[in-house]
């Protein structure tokens, strides 16, 4: 019986290389939370490595001179109907 071509020991081997993904999060981020979940979820099943580096998101905003989504209705509104179609997904 013949064995198959080596190609696909070299695709397996390729596959097994895994890609790092940094992921910035803060606690208080709730698109922090759904990209955590998701990406660990997954990291057993893709051929990822999740890096997780805690950032304090305060800091930036105040920085930028952004203001959070609770501090302005239009952003709040948005961010309520986006969560909410994230978590129907």
């Amino acid at each position: 019986m013949s064995r198959l071509p080596l190609v696909i020991d070299e695709r397996e081997s390729v596959m097994s290389s895994k890609t790092l993904i940094d992921l910035y999060f803060d606690v208080i981020s709730p698109y922090s939370l759904i990209a955590f979940e998701s990406l660990l979820r997954y990291e057993n099943h893709w051929p990822i490595k999740v890096n997780l580096i805690p950032f304090f998101l305060g800091g930036i905003m105040k920085e930028s001179g952004n203001k959070p989504a609770m501090m302005v209705a239009a952003k709040m509104a948005y961010m309520n109907k986006d969560l909410r179609r994230n978590a129907d997904y």
